[in-house]
């Protein structure tokens, strides 16, 4: 999928634990996001097109996620991004944490962190730039298409209820940040175990839509 003339798109389907990965960038350089455990298919889809990965990057890291970040970092010999929360320790590999607001250059276009707490105490979600605006947001855990993920399913940090509280500001703070047109790109997918409920059945979304369907934003 191209967004526009500048800017590509790819999503590798894992329907098993309905989770999404991506290669986002432009038509040389591409960040592989929340990569799935099993690495060769982003490998040979990067292969494919033609592209390089230039950074391998997760929205959160807990037992939910089943990511192969550390291990396609570790065989591409690039850096792993990671939230700067997020506790990640792992050898023979690049370990970089981001913040809020940080900018990651990927050939033409850029990531822009944003601190999406909730799901995960450190969740950042990633507001996908070509150099006019933002096109797309990499949103993980933070919003999907009709629901948002649980909030119980990382030890410690947050109550839940705060937690949940901070789900919902999260989400609201995406759709009031980033324009109505942007497509949401999940990391997580329904129907998943990892989201509050069944959600929407659909292939695609924006945000404007997800303000007319999901309950963070109608109830």
């Amino acid at each position: 999928m191209v967004l526009d003339e500048r800017l590509s798109l790819h999503t590798i389907e894992n329907p098993a634990v309905g989770a999404r990965s991506y290669l986002v960038g432009d038509l040389e350089a591409v960040a592989a996001v929340d990569p799935p455990r099993a690495v060769e298919p982003i490998v040979e889809l990067a292969t494919r097109l033609g592209v390089r990965i230039m950074h391998v990057v997760d929205t959160h890291v807990h037992e939910d996620h089943l990511s192969g970040g550390a291990a396609l970092a570790r065989a591409l010999g690039v850096p792993y991004l990671v939230p700067g929360g997020a506790p990640v320790k792992v050898a023979g590999v690049e370990v970089v944490g981001i913040d809020d607001g940080e900018w990651i250059e990927v050939g033409t276009m850029a990531l822009v962190a944003l601190a999406t707490p909730g799901h995960a105490s450190h969740h950042l979600a990633f507001a996908v730039h070509d150099g006019t605006g933002p096109e797309a947001v990499l949103t993980g855990g933070a919003l999907s298409f009709g629901t948002v993920g649980r909030v119980d399913l990382e030890e410690g940090d947050l109550h839940l209820a705060e937690a949940a509280r901070a789900q919902l500001r999260s989400a609201r703070r995406l759709a009031a940040v980033l324009p109505g047109s942007a497509a949401v790109l999940p990391g997580h997918v329904p129907p998943s175990f990892v989201l509050v409920d069944s959600g929407a059945a659909v292939a695609a979304s924006t945000l404007d839509e997800e303000k007319r369907r999901n309950p963070v934003f109608t109830a």
